[in-house]
């Protein structure tokens, strides 16, 4: 939801990229993707190349899960030059409101490599 409603920063997510279980449904995993993807693209991407140590896909291991990948908002991201990405917060606005403060040292004098 964008913070402020009306928010040309801001769009609605699209759908939902939802894998079903193949086997009789007993749990739902939900997972986020990161800056700048989408819940396709980061789960069909999880799912078809996460293979475990036993050479099995996630949805071979599990499959009575049933795997829920949601796609962010569009929003304006600080971090990099107010360009619109998917995002789920704005890390610089976040860590504005928690009071954090980020330090950017410049080392004068540093010795040459």
């Amino acid at each position: 939801m964008c913070p402020t409603e009306g928010d040309p920063g801001c769009q609605p997510a699209s759908q939902l990229f939802v894998v079903e279980p193949t086997a009789a449904h007993t749990h739902t995993i939900i997972l986020l993707h990161g800056l700048g993807s989408t819940g396709e693209k980061f789960g069909s991407e999880l799912l078809d190349t996460g293979i475990s140590s036993s050479g099995h896909k996630l949805t071979e291991l599990l499959p009575y899960v049933r795997f829920v990948f949601p796609t962010s908002k569009r929003r304006r991201s600080k971090a990099f030059g107010r360009s619109m990405l998917t995002q789920w917060f704005d890390i610089i606005a976040f860590i504005a409101r928690v009071g954090w403060k980020i330090h950017l040292q410049v080392v004068n004098n540093a010795p040459a490599v």
